[in-house]
């Protein structure tokens, strides 16, 4: 009975440890976000706006970002305990010779993610993405329409798919 008990304690513990670790990945990734939205607003977004948004492709780089401190994660506290032996696992190697383009790669993600951003105040529209830091405005005068719609239209809950608020950059009135 004695050593039943230990192999059901130890199962218990690999399981907290695991949903330790998982509860980190979780946090993490709500952390990042959460901070390249706060980057977002103290660079971009003035006082005096009333929505801003990721630009549409863009914001799902964030799972990227996501996947890559889950790498990390998973080096420090899951790799490093279970190789006990002397030659490094593949997710080590791989971070041992790849660390800058890792860095590099790493750092034109934030890039692209702090940079693609749209803000809508009281009287423009102004729009801004990594490949064109300088904003784009558009003055609501000058917008001849602005194509926006909401795109799927299944129940989010009865088919797993939610909706998608989309925009579509506007054409602007040609000055005389």
């Amino acid at each position: 009975m004695g050593k039943n008990t230990n192999v059901i304690l130890n199962v218990l513990k690999v399981i907290g440890y695991l949903l330790l670790i998982l509860l980190i990945l979780v946090v993490c990734g709500i952390i990042s976000g959460i901070a390249i939205c706060f980057i977002q607003t103290l660079l971009f977004v003035p006082k005096s706006y009333m929505l801003w948004t990721f630009n549409s492709p863009e914001k799902y780089l964030i799972f990227i970002v996501i996947l890559i401190i889950d790498l990390f994660i998973y080096y420090l506290f899951i790799d490093r305990k279970l190789n006990r032996s002397k030659t490094p696992s593949l997710l080590a190697r791989i971070l041992r010779k790849c660390k800058v383009p890792i860095a590099l790669f790493i750092i034109v993600l934030f890039y692209v993610l702090i940079t693609s951003v749209t803000v809508f105040t009281n009287d423009k529209m102004i729009d801004r993405t990594f490949y064109h830091p300088t904003p784009t405005e558009y003055k609501y005068s000058d917008i001849l329409s602005v194509k926006a719609g909401v795109y799927g239209n299944r129940i989010p809950w009865r088919q797993g798919q939610r909706p998608v608020l989309l925009y579509h950059h506007p054409e602007r009135r040609q000055k005389n």
